[in-house]
């Protein structure tokens, strides 16, 4: 018995030492009353069940409806993949590159 709690000890004394993780920071506050939405689409054409091969398309598209009295303050594009990483989209034909990266 003494070992099983010498042995959580242990691990509890040497578990924070282990577990890594990205730090993270408030990026922008915005303060006031706000409503805010979100949109999305996926390139995939299946689960991201671990597979052979990817299965993903070469383009996404989602629409964004607003009505005449909608003010925008903010807007952010947000994109993310596996594997070597695709730093430059095309939004509506325009090039758009990413500004900050995250490599996790």
């Amino acid at each position: 018995m003494k070992k099983i709690i010498y042995f959580i000890l242990q691990f509890l004394l040497f578990c924070p030492l282990i577990i890594k993780g990205q730090d993270i920071a408030l990026y922008e506050q915005i303060n006031g009353r706000f409503d805010f939405t979100f949109i999305g689409n996926t390139m995939n054409s299946a689960e991201n069940n671990p597979t052979f091969s990817y299965v993903t398309g070469t383009s996404s598209s989602a629409n964004l409806n607003l009505s005449s009295s909608d003010q925008i303050v903010r807007a952010y594009l947000y994109w993310a993949g596996s594997g070597d990483g695709d730093f430059q989209v095309n939004l509506n034909e325009t090039p758009i590159t990413a500004d900050r990266i995250f490599r996790y």
